[in-house]
């Protein structure tokens, strides 16, 4: 889901719990934090019984946001040494089922397939790029450009993610950044991960573009199975 969503939505699963459990069990502890995370700590009446539960918001690279929702048991105890008056300590404790899930019972996503060889749909840029045989391998081509000087590597790797955004501007761009271009092929599920960056070379005076094309995978037009180190 968009990040937006995402932030709004985990608010809403905890209000969903606090709401199903209430007034049978009593919050201890509430925390909202946006655009993180949201939690809760309640407890069943004056037993010993409690539950945490947690939803935070990840936002993976190149992929829509989802919610990661956890729940613990907890165990509850009144008059510890520390506590004020009435306050209550609770600590995590064998997990069991206290209230359905919002909307259900939880998803288990199916696996994404699994990226087939990499095609390469267009020609290289024209900075003199060799393959590294060391560094590839069917799913990764790793290529260093001819040495130029500092300020041209730096122009040039800018212009190397350009070339590609341009180059395949008929594929879906999932994401993109300084460093990172991921699209994919609007007919099939196949996906590339272009990756451009510059180094020093040869004692500081000379410099080099570095470029990796990765094939993967991505089951729908948001979601594909890599993100950069």
């Amino acid at each position: 889901m968009p990040a937006r969503q995402a932030q709004s939505a985990a608010v809403d699963v905890v209000d969903h719990y606090v709401d199903a459990l209430t007034p049978e069990w009593t919050v201890i502890d509430r925390e909202d934090r946006p655009p993180d995370m949201s939690m809760v700590e309640l407890r069943q009446g004056d037993s010993s019984r409690g539950v945490s539960i947690f939803v935070g918001v990840v936002e993976p690279f190149g992929r829509p946001a989802f919610l990661d929702l956890r729940i613990q048991a907890l165990l509850c105890r009144e008059g510890l040494p520390g506590l004020g008056s009435g306050e209550v300590s609770c600590m995590t404790a064998p997990i069991s089922e206290l209230v359905r899930y919002p909307g259900g019972e939880p998803v288990v996503s199916s696996p994404q397939p699994s990226p087939g060889p990499v095609r390469e749909p267009v020609p290289l840029p024209d900075y003199g790029f060799v393959l590294l045989p060391g560094e590839s391998s069917d799913q990764v081509h790793s290529y260093r450009s001819a040495i130029m000087g500092i300020p041209e590597a730096r122009r040039g790797q800018r212009l190397v993610l350009r070339y590609y955004r341009q180059a395949l501007d008929d594929w879906i761009i999932v994401a993109k950044d300084k460093r990172n271009l991921l699209v994919k092929d609007p007919d099939s599920t196949d996906g590339l991960a272009i990756q451009a960056d510059w180094s020093i070379w040869v004692g500081e005076v000379s410099g080099v573009v570095e470029l990796e094309i990765r094939a993967i995978s991505c089951s729908d037009e948001y979601s594909c199975n890599w993100s950069p180190a």
